[in-house]
């Protein structure tokens, strides 16, 4: 089960934005959501796919599309 779900402080007045939140215990595992749809779909990375991501993010090599 997914806790503690956090919206991003980037968050556009309008609300669009997606929500971030965690499982507990030993096979951590992310959870991602859109803040318009809390009981819509959501993907769940493992952990590791989560934090490799945000590296490559603060890295800049993830860039917005054209």
């Amino acid at each position: 089960m997914i806790n503690n779900w956090r919206t991003s402080s980037y968050t556009e007045p309008n609300g669009s934005c997606v929500e971030i939140g965690f499982t507990a215990g030993q096979n951590r595992r992310a959870g991602i959501r859109d803040t318009k749809d809390l009981d819509g779909p959501m993907i769940q990375p493992g952990i590791g796919t989560w934090l490799d991501f945000v590296q490559k993010v603060k890295d800049g090599r993830i860039i917005e599309p054209a």
